[in-house]
Formats: structure tokens, sequence, C-alpha cells
């Protein structure tokens, strides 16, 4: 029966970005493995990209959420300035 792996241990790998799934690659060469199977997620990102996409997302909300409580602070005014009666 073939030996199991958690897959924890797959996904430690796989976090660490590209040179630790290579080292990992060699470490199974030496150990005597001569195979390893590799898979990659479509829109796999870094996580420092990750972290900066976040970043960027929370700033474009920020920037909404003000635009939205300026608009609200405006009341019913019209588009030449005077106040609606």
């Amino acid at each position: 029966m073939a030996k199991r792996y958690p897959a924890a241990s797959v996904r430690g790998t796989v976090l660490g970005g590209t040179a630790r799934v290579a080292d990992a690659i060699l470490q199974r060469m030496k150990n005597g493995r001569n195979f390893g199977i590799v898979a990659i997620a479509e829109g796999a990102m870094s996580l420092e990209d990750a972290a900066h996409i976040r970043n960027t997302e929370k700033s474009l909300q920020k920037a909404i959420d003000r635009e939205k409580n300026a608009q609200a602070g405006q009341g019913n005014d019209t588009h030449d300035g005077s106040r609606a009666r």
C-alpha cells in the first residue's frame, strides 16, 4: 500500500515559494526518491503580491467610503449650490 503524506506538509512547501519547492525536490532526489508531483494553481501568486492586492483593495474601499460620506453630508443641494426647499 502506498504511503500517504498529510496535505499540510505539501501545502507548507508550496507556500514557501518556488525556491522552497525546488529545495524540496532536490532533497527528495538526495533521499533516493526519483519522482515528485508538483501542482500549480491557475491564478496563483506570491504572498507579497496577495498582501499588496489586499492593501490596495482596503485603500480603495476607504476612498469609496469617504466619497459616500461626503455625498451624504451635502444634504439636498441643487446643482447650482442653493438649498432645495
